[in-house]
């Protein structure tokens, strides 16, 4: 790093240089200014001149880099200072023109206002003076310091007292140009570009000449703006004042970028230092395509005022820069509008919404949509958003259904500004991507709270609040404990009055209104409360559409119906006061009963004390707590001493301290209730429910499942597990019975070999072989089966049959599959009856005999493959191809080993939008054979297809009716194994011009009738796959 210099300017500028020999840059840090890097000259040296600094003293530091080296830094100084602009010189020219130059840069506007009186000009031999006015016309040089003044030659004042003769000369005297010290406005004083003021009577003398003006103008200068008025502006800037008129100006001999501007208009502004040219429309798109922004001008393009015509020049154009709209999105779901710019956006600038217009099934302004502006941070990305769904405007503007058809944004110049204070360009029916709602409505989540009998039902989206679309049978469906099937009720009896807005209820929704979750009253169908309410296991509890259309957003999109494998949990909340109810068991037990399920952890002795009611001081001792399998029921245990046990017929407070919680974390009061101790009699009761299956994991029963019996109270188990054996042959070698986890139940565990047969076995137990604590035994035998669990469901059919063309021919043939889905896993171990199983063919006629299929198992899924297919059945597929089971008999069954419900006739689900087209056509003249190939194979049917049939299937370009030539065949070429070409064999030549007749399905697509058509496997007709069709080429043989 060399030496380092610092020159303070009187502009309030400092300019740095010095020498860094073989640095690649050097960066200047002024002050706490951000660094500046600046490219040495060849030789090493660098000048950095700063922009306008604020007074005051600055440190200076350079240092030179080279790759990722960087020198020491020197160091040096220079002070700022506040320095008043001064005139430096004044000169007569061309008659009536002074040109005066000042020691800085000048505020333009401020010194080329001759209007306010800030110049006066003085005749130094007689004193005479004129203060000049508006008439006189100044104008800035491109350098901001030197000014050029035209006097007014029809001034009188001028002519009569400063030496002015009739061509605006003045006379070879002395002149004196001042600052009028009469301008007492600051604002209206000349300024340099740091704001301060030319001191008034500042002065500069000059001599007069006595020549007229005959210096020819030029071009200084040309700016390009295509966003100025209607077709953009090109602004040209000469080297004195110019006649800028359209008569003045010659726009034939203007050229920008090569385009001419001869048709280009010149806005009138009087005589001024500027020509602005209003461009056309053609001339805005063309120079809107240049890079080369070069204006050309060629003498007698534009005149000064004193006539003189300009000389021949060029100066390359800045363009005037625009933030540019790079995309615009509109999002129908959410019903916004997202704009992306290539540069950042100040969206504290923006609130002209009535300029912005949106194109689709409507016009319509921002303003007219209701739309918000949501952004907040300024960037490129812009996004506006419809506060309300239903705006009458905003439905005009998207219609229903599909996206419209002409979707587009329109705004003006400067609608939008970016951060830096540049404008937006305009739009003119600019492309607007428009994303069409078509996304069906669905329930995310749902809750239900017991103590207001309110559903709480969340939407994907805001969807009709109307109670009418909830309110029929089995639109909204409630499942639970463990069975997908029986329904356990709906909301049949819903009124308008059960839609509410807030979780507490006070408020409801309009039939008319729109919302993304409601609060649905279930008490108005007290049987839908009563059953959410009693069921089981409230974890279970399930929700689900039943029926189509119970769901409709506000683009109309309806949701669909739902199935156990899509439907929705529900959470089950109770806030309702917990309460505990204790009373007498036994003298050993007291029974503690809840009403709702209780979280077992904070249920626990020391929070219970059992005091003789006349006397507190006789305490019973609570040994323990039995929960039982009900998680509303607990037994307080005593123990079996005597002693601490209750004496009949004694009273007893039964007192409980808070602490204990529910499922729902909902406190229990502390309370107490005063009970009448009594000695258990009662036999036990047969276990409810029945007894029930616990599959331990593999589907079948095996060793190590489970039968659970329950049981009102705890008990024990009196028989042993040899003697049990012994009564129950069918349990297992190694059968275990004991008291489970829970004491309330009894569970048998069957063992190794185990034959037990649900839905059939019979248990054997004695009433002495479970007791109570009392020792009493059951009321009487138990002797009743055990049913298959809920997941071990009867086969049936679920879900869409399906024909799969596997070799791709068009036709049914051997090795083709129809796959049939089950609700269970089936087992494919068995060998199913296919005779039980009844196919028609696409004709709906049944099977030849000799076509022969097989039927296998995999999961759920039924596959019937054909073995081979007779050539009657040789068909595409049709809804008349149906398929039917006869279940008993038909070996098709679950891993439990229930056989499948009958399958009455069904039809198979087709690919109804995947239709065939033409892809290709070729002519063999000499054979008179037309060949058509199809975008997938294809077949025609059994029945000849007549020459009238092609009227429904064809269309030539030429507008020629091939169905007028007699046809041999219409067939399958057996050429293309892949089976997509057709043959058309005529007698007489069609008119087909090869190479330029064009062939295509007829408009609309094919109607021949179904035994007439050309149709692929799912018995599709053709379709127009575009307007144009194909063109008939040439056959050439293989």
């Amino acid at each position: 790093m060399g030496s380092v210099s610092a020159i303070s300017n009187t502009d309030e500028t400092v300019t740095v240089s010095g020498t860094a020999t073989n640095a690649e840059k050097v960066k200047v840090t002024l002050g706490t200014n951000a660094a500046v890097e600046v490219t040495p000259a060849p030789d090493g040296t660098f000048t950095y001149t700063s922009g306008i600094l604020a007074v005051g003293n600055y440190d200076i530091s350079v240092v030179a880099i080279k790759g990722e080296e960087t020198s020491e830094a020197k160091t040096t100084t220079a002070a700022v200072t506040n320095v008043a602009p001064t005139i430096e010189s004044v000169t007569n020219v061309n008659g009536n023109q002074l040109v005066v130059v000042f020691s800085e840069k000048v505020n333009k506007a401020l010194v080329e206002n001759t209007g306010n009186s800030i110049f006066v000009l003085r005749n130094i031999t007689t004193g005479a003076q004129h203060t000049l006015d508006a008439s006189d016309l100044a104008l800035l040089g491109e350098d901001g310091k030197t000014l050029t003044i035209n006097l007014d030659k029809s001034n009188g004042e001028t002519t009569d007292l400063l030496g002015v003769d009739d061509l605006g000369t003045l006379d070879a005297v002395q002149y004196r140009l001042f600052i009028n010290p009469s301008t007492s406005i600051a604002a209206n004083r000349i300024k340099d570009l740091s704001g301060n003021d030319l001191a008034v009577n500042t002065y500069k003398d000059f001599t007069g000449v006595i020549a007229s003006d005959s210096q020819a103008p030029s071009l200084v200068s040309a700016a390009l703006n295509l966003e100025a008025g209607s077709n953009g502006q090109l602004v040209l800037t000469a080297s004195e004042i110019a006649q800028s008129t359209d008569a003045s100006v010659d726009q034939s001999k203007i050229t920008i970028g090569g385009v001419s501007l001869t048709s280009a208009a010149v806005a009138a502004s009087g005589d001024s230092g500027t020509i602005i040219i209003n461009l056309t429309a053609a001339q805005k798109t063309a120079i809107g395509a240049l890079t080369d922004l070069t204006v050309n001008v060629q003498p007698g393009a534009f005149k000064d005022v004193a006539g003189n015509d300009n000389i021949a020049g060029s100066v390359v154009a800045t363009k005037s820069q625009y933030a540019k709209l790079q995309s615009s999105t509109w999002n129908e779901l959410d019903n916004t509008l997202t704009l992306v710019f290539d540069q950042g956006i100040d969206v504290s600038k923006f609130t002209d919404f009535a300029s912005v217009s949106l194109t689709g099934n409507a016009t319509r302004t921002l303003a007219d949509l209701g739309m918000n502006l949501t952004t907040t941070t300024n960037g490129k990305t812009v996004v506006f958003t419809a506060t309300d769904s239903q705006n009458v405007d905003l439905l005009a503007f998207e219609g229903s259904g599909v996206a419209p058809a002409t979707h587009t944004i329109s705004f003006a110049s400067g609608v939008f500004k970016t951060v830096s204070g540049l404008s937006s360009e305009s739009v003119t029916a600019a492309d607007l991507t428009y994303e069409n709602d078509d996304i069906k409505p669905v329930i995310e989540s749902s809750s239900y709270e017991a103590s207001t009998n309110l559903l709480h039902l969340v939407f994907s989206e805001p969807v009709l609040m109307n109670s009418a679309n909830f309110a029929s049978g089995n639109d909204v469906q409630f499942f639970a404990d463990g069975d997908d099937t029986t329904q356990i009720d709906d909301l049949t009896s819903l009124i308008q009055a059960d839609m509410k807005s807030k979780a507490d209820g006070s408020t409801q929704y309009l039939a008319t209104d729109y919302a993304k979750e409601v609060w649905i009253d279930v008490d108005a169908n007290a049987a839908a409360a009563a059953a959410l309410e009693g069921i089981t296991d409230k974890s279970s509890l399930k929700v689900r559409l039943g029926n189509a259309d119970v769901l409709t957003d506000t683009n109309s999109n309806n949701s669909i119906v739902q199935t156990k494998d899509t439907q929705i949990p529900v959470t089950y909340n109770n806030a309702t006061a917990t309460t505990c109810t204790p009373s007498n068991q036994s003298l050993r037990l007291v029974k503690l009963t809840f009403n709702k399920d209780m979280d077992a952890s904070t249920v626990t002795k020391d929070k219970f004390t059992v005091a003789l009611a006349s006397n507190a001081n006789v305490v019973k001792t609570v040994q323990a707590i039995i929960p039982t399998s009900d998680a509303r029921i607990f037994f307080l245990d005593l123990g079996t001493v005597a002693a601490n046990q209750l004496t009949a017929t004694s009273n007893y407070k039964v007192s409980y301290s808070s602490g204990m919680k529910d499922t729902y974390n909902v406190e229990v009061a502390a309370g107490n209730i005063t009970i009448t101790a009594a000695d258990d009699a009662t036999t036990v009761a047969a276990s409810a429910p029945a007894p029930t299956f616990v599959d331990n994991g593999t589907v079948g029963v095996n060793a190590g499942d489970k039968i659970v019996l329950t049981y009102a109270e705890p008990v024990t188990v009196a028989v042993t597990n040899e003697t049990f054996r012994v009564a129950n042959p069918t349990v297992g070698t190694d059968a275990t019975i004991a008291v489970g986890d829970k004491a309330n139940q009894v569970v048998i565990t069957l063992g190794q070999g185990t034959t037990f047969a649900l839905n059939s076995t019979p248990l054997n137990l004695a009433v002495t072989d479970i007791n109570d604590y009392k020792g009493l035994n059951l009321t009487g035998t138990e002797t009743r089966t055990v049913a298959y669990p809920a997941d071990a469901a009867v086969p049936a059919q679920t879900g869409n049959i399906v024909y799969k063309d596997v070799d791709a021919n068009g036709v049914l043939s051997a090795g083709d599959t129809i796959t049939i889905p089950y609700n269970v896993d089936l087992d494919s171990t068995q060998n199913i009856n296919e005779s039980n199983i009844t196919v028609l063919n696409g004709a709906g006629s049944a099977l030849n005999s000799a076509t022969t299929f097989t039927a296998t198992e995999s999961g759920k899924i039924l596959t019937i493959t054909f073995d081979a297919v007779n050539a009657a059945d040789v068909l595409p597929t049709s809804i008349s191809a149906t398929v039917g089971i006869t279940g008993s008999g038909s070996n098709i069954k679950s891993l439990w080993g229930r056989e499948a419900e009958d399958l009455s006739a069904k039809q198979p689900t087709l690919e109804t939008t995947t239709k065939p087209y033409i892809t290709s056509a070729n002519y063999d003249n000499t054979n008179q054979v037309l060949r058509i190939t199809f975008s997938e194979a294809i077949s025609t049917t059994a029945s000849p297809i007549v020459e009238d049939d092609l009227d429904r299937l064809f269309v030539l370009s030429s507008g020629y009716d091939i169905s007028k030539d007699n046809l041999t065949t219409i067939e399958l070429d057996s050429a293309d194994t892949t089976n997509r070409t057709v043959k058309l064999t005529f007698t007489a030549t069609p008119t087909i011009d090869e190479g330029i007749t064009t062939i295509n399905v007829i408009a609309g697509g094919a109607t021949t009738a179904v035994n007439k058509g050309i149709l692929d496997f799912d018995g599709n007709q053709l379709k127009r796959n575009d307007a144009t069709g194909v063109v008939i080429g040439t056959y050439v043989a293989p």
